[in-house]
């Protein structure tokens, strides 16, 4: 379709200004009313200086409002365009979030060569607004009727021009106000899977994004995408809104054969991918697959005018997960078995925790939500009158009650809804003597709920209740037990290493390390204990970790990379003395932690890096030396420019060389363990870099 013709340009007469005429530009830059009224009554207003610019021009980019109004009273026209970019005085009130000003020049020449006026390149007012992120700017051009899916000459839109810098709020309002969500077959959503912005793409595919469009290029689909990223939460959230797995590229090859190809593919998305391919969808996601593509994108949003009861809209809006990526990553991962506690709503939970999910529980609570059926499973699944009044009493701690009604035959494992066992319930009441009677009697320690497979040790690592683990595993310390894992992966080391305080946390942890915990168990989202400790930065749970020997080069040394970038200066020291390599490249870019140190100009954390043997030879995938990468970023005076060349150009002293080759060859796992050799004081502070 070709584009609409560019509004002409209005020309100017341009001139070399008088010193009078400068004297005026400098009385509108600084907003003196009474100079300019007295020179409109003689002068152009519409005059330019030799880069095109008028007085509005000047007064816009400025915020002179009344000058603004002064110039427009007097006719200044706001179609003018300046000689640099071909830019009017709307695009720089744009630029600069002028939106009062905006409205003084739309009310007096509101037309389509004022608000759509395009550039030289092509951007019109919108464009600028989304580029510079100006929310409130966007909104008025709304208001005025504007353009929303304007193409610059490269052929983009303020809606590409948002989701590239960043501006999500801007995307929400380009997208309120009718922007083409599938511009250029898709491109909003496969740019948000290339940059694996997961909040995003779940905004756009609830908005109506069409998730099976192929890329012109190579007919790359979303899906296609997320299996070369090894994204598995993406691949997810793309199939539950339709995502297509038999879907083709040009190559003919489908989602699944990409991720195939992939030579560090993630086997969790690959058995998800042949999982998918090998079954068929259920009943009631085709039903709302069809409904939603049968009302279309730019109707959705009035999708609660139909004649429905609440759960089945909020079921067509996927609205039961709109809460969770709401959530910041800490938060998902602190409370996530209380999350799904609230979705499932199971009986067993915690007064306080009601409390503090406030406003989930109470959007959970809708009374239009239907009864759940529980979950049969053995003798009691019925749920009689004793087994209620057992739950009840277990809850409450009486023992007693308890006592007698089990002496009565009541099954101990017998399952509330959801596969709540009586051991899940005593547990996460923080019922401790409920917790030994019910183990005395035969409680399964193994049990796992049926909404993530969690057992009653996962919950006592969750509120980092150490004395109710103990009691559990003095009954049952075996294998399964401690190293148990849910439908996700998460085992209770990984719980505990993210979850409470971290005084309480660390005898906990020690106490499962004690008892035979795997030290570096990796979830289905790619975390080990060490990784989630390190998120949360919890430096006395990663010491901890790292002495019962946890791998602190996971990922091709994730974990320094990771301190570098983020500057943590007490997590590099905590990784370096404990014998982090300072060599690994990133699996992509090939950047060593010294080269991210170089990236940041920082001379503390180069120096660190050095003196525990990082190479400054070392080369990225660009071939750039540490050096040449600081060079790029800094003047070559910077301290960090001088030290990198200093140590580029100047071998290591022989000290040095001993004690890096000494620390090499004791090996990371065996470092705490300096103390037992036979040496010197003085030798083993040396050996530590306590000097």
């Amino acid at each position: 379709m070709p584009r609409a013709r560019r509004t002409s340009r209005v020309r100017r007469r341009r001139r070399q200004l008088s010193e009078a005429d400068l004297r005026l530009r400098m009385a509108v830059a600084n907003g003196d009313i009474s100079e300019l009224r007295a020179w409109t009554s003689d002068g152009d207003v519409n005059e330019l200086d030799c880069s095109g610019w008028s007085l509005l021009h000047l007064a816009a980019s400025r915020g002179r409002e009344r000058c603004v109004r002064v110039l427009l009273e007097h006719g200044a026209l706001a179609a003018v365009q300046d000689s640099i970019g071909g830019f009017t005085s709307l695009h720089y009130a744009a630029m600069h979030g002028r939106t009062r000003i905006a409205r003084l020049i739309l009310d007096c020449q509101h037309s389509d060569a004022v608000i759509n006026a395009c550039s030289n390149d092509g951007w019109t007012p919108m464009h600028v607004a989304a580029h510079y992120g100006r929310d409130d700017f966007i909104r008025v051009l709304v208001d005025y009727r504007a353009k929303v899916d304007a193409l610059s000459d490269k052929g983009t839109t303020p809606l590409q021009l948002a989701l590239i810098r960043n501006r999500f709020s801007c995307v929400n309002l380009l997208l309120d106000a009718g922007a083409d969500i599938n511009i250029q077959s898709g491109f909003p959503l496969r740019y948000s899977v290339i940059k694996g912005y997961l909040p995003l793409g779940r905004t756009l595919l609830q908005r109506g994004a069409e998730p099976n469009l192929g890329r012109p290029e190579d007919g790359e689909t979303p899906l296609h995408l997320a299996a070369l990223k090894n994204d598995l939460n993406f691949a997810k959230l793309l199939y539950e809104f339709g995502g297509d797995v038999y879907k083709r590229n040009y190559d003919g090859q489908t989602p699944m054969a990409t991720a195939k190809m992939v030579e560090d593919r993630s086997r969790p998305l690959l058995d998800f991918l042949q999982e998918e391919s090998r079954c068929c969808r259920s009943l009631q996601n085709l039903c709302r697959l069809t409904i939603r593509r049968a009302i279309g994108h730019t109707r959705l949003d009035r999708i609660h005018q139909l004649p429905l009861s609440t759960v089945m809209l909020d079921f067509l809006r996927h609205k039961f997960e709109d809460w969770w990526c709401a959530l910041s990553m800490e938060v998902q991962i602190k409370f996530f078995l209380q999350i799904k506690e609230v979705q499932s709503g199971v009986r067993w939970r915690r007064p306080d925790e009601v409390k503090a999910l406030g406003s989930v529980l109470k959007e959970k609570s809708d009374p239009a939500m239907p009864k759940l059926r529980p979950r049969k499973s053995g003798k009691h699944a019925t749920c009689s009158q004793d087994a209620l009044k057992l739950q009840e009493a277990v809850r409450g701690g009486k023992i007693a009650p308890v006592r007698s009604l089990l002496q009565k035959g009541l099954s101990v494992n017998q399952r509330c809804v959801y596969g709540f066992s009586l051991l899940h319930g005593a547990v996460v009441n923080s019922q401790l003597r409920c917790v030994r009677l019910l183990l005395e009697h035969g409680a399964c320690a193994y049990v796992k709920d049926y909404t993530g497979g969690y057992t009653p040790l996962h919950f006592a690592a969750k509120y980092v209740l150490t004395r109710i683990a103990q009691v559990i595993l003095q009954y049952d310390d075996s294998e399964r037990v401690v190293n148990a894992r849910g439908r996700d992966g998460l085992t209770p080391l990984h719980i505990v290493a993210a979850c409470g305080k971290e005084e309480c946390a660390l005898q906990f942890m020690r106490l499962l390390l004690e008892s035979g915990a795997t030290i570096d168990p990796v979830t289905d989202f790619g975390f080990t204990p060490l990784l989630m400790a390190i998120k949360f930065r919890r430096y006395s749970c990663i010491k901890t970790l790292v002495e019962w020997g946890a791998n602190v080069d996971l990922e091709m040394g994730l974990p320094i990379r990771y301190a570098v970038a983020n500057n943590d200066h007490k997590l590099l020291r905590i990784l370096l003395q404990n014998g982090a390599q300072c060599n690994y490249g990133g699996p992509k870019t090939g950047q060593t932690p010294l080269h991210l140190a170089a990236m940041q100009n920082n001379v503390v954390l180069a120096t660190r890096l050095w003196e525990y043997g990082a190479d400054c030879n070392a080369k990225n995938q660009s071939e750039e030396t540490p050096l040449e990468v600081a060079r790029s970023v800094a003047d070559w005076d910077t301290q960090c420019v001088q030290f990198l060349r200093d140590v580029t150009y100047k071998a290591r002293s022989l000290q040095d060389l001993c004690r890096l080759t000494v620390r090499s060859q004791v090996g990371h796992k065996r470092l705490h363990r300096l103390d037992e050799l036979d040496i010197t004081r003085v030798m083993l502070n040396y050996l530590k870099h306590k000097h």
